[in-house]
């Protein structure tokens, strides 16, 4: 293990297994290096030999002696962060701004994740998304990774985030629900209010600085209400609907959140592909409710206010 002296505040890694998790890590810590100042990064890998020509990159370079190379391994790394505040990142994540909220926001609440991609969440509100998780140091968190560790052992079916959502359920945690800004996830349909923080995907590795770079300024040239449609690009929501908004909103008002649900399911949205929302954007409110934009709106302005603090 290499180890300098830790400040308060930092990111943590895990990449155990697959060479290609170091390279994502890599490019990861990068970004975080290049908008934020003092700011801890470590990383907990396997076989030590492999890893030498990280040591400058990273502060903390800790060796997981009997790795599973699976998720329990990620829950070993967060437990044992050196930093007080600490941001777990999947390795395949790229930070494109100052992050410094994040850290602000950790003197309220104990932990922060966010919902699933937006369907999941307007069906499932309680599910969360384990590859990007804020978290501070103190008796109840440390509790909390103990039993999220015991429950992943029993309930593990391939994925994390039941005995993640599980384990939340079981104690007294203060948790934020914090906006896609910050795991904005590329293959999925997302709506965006303000700037894009944290993007996550496994092709971000896989494309050249320039390609990278290009996407990023793409995602945040505009800050203001927008949607992304994967392979379809983003399209800005209209200042003004018109007589079918004013329809659509009224028909929203009226339909209680379970029917809601079943309106997702109806089969004509099956015809409605992005092609036609380009043309009558109106349709947007079919794909993305407005229950889920309120909300996001929402948590999106509470973080803005922690980075004023």
């Amino acid at each position: 293990m290499t180890n300098k002296k830790s400040p308060e505040k930092g990111v943590v890694y895990i990449a155990t297994g697959k060479e290609l998790f170091l390279k994502e890590a890599k490019i990861s810590a990068k970004s975080v290096r290049k908008y934020n100042e003092n700011i801890g990064i470590s990383i907990f890998v396997d076989e030590k030999n492999k890893f030498d020509d990280i040591e400058n990159l990273f502060d903390s370079i800790y060796f997981v002696e009997e790795p599973e190379y699976g998720f329990g391994d990620k829950i070993y790394a967060m437990k044992n962060s050196p930093y007080q505040k600490t941001i777990y990142l999947d390795c395949d994540t790229v930070v494109i701004g100052e992050i410094s909220e994040i850290y602000s926001m950790l003197e309220k609440y104990d932990i922060a994740a966010s919902n699933p991609p937006f369907k999941n969440d307007y069906y499932q509100p309680n599910h969360y998304q384990a590859g990007i998780i804020f978290y501070r140091d103190n008796d109840l968190v440390r509790q909390f990774f103990k039993k999220w560790d015991k429950n992943y052992d029993r309930i593990n079916h391939g994925n994390d985030q039941p005995s993640f959502r599980e384990t939340l359920s079981e104690l007294p945690i203060s948790l934020f629900k914090f906006p896609p800004n910050y795991n904005f996830r590329v293959p999925f349909a997302s709506y965006i209010n303000g700037k894009i923080k944290i993007i996550h995907d496994h092709n971000l590795s896989r494309v050249s600085d320039n390609t990278r770079n290009s996407f990023i300024n793409y995602l945040n040239k505009s800050t203001k209400e927008r949607y992304w449609f994967p392979n379809k690009g983003i399209l800005e929501f209209p200042e003004k609907f018109g007589i079918f908004n004013r329809i659509i909103t009224f028909l929203e008002k009226k339909i209680n959140k379970r029917n809601a649900n079943l309106l997702n399911y109806f089969p004509i949205k099956k015809l409605i592909n992005f092609y036609i929302i380009k043309s009558f954007p109106w349709l947007i409110v079919w794909i993305i409710p407005k229950q889920y934009r309120n909300r996001m709106k929402k948590t999106y302005k509470e973080m803005m206010k922690f980075k004023d603090s």
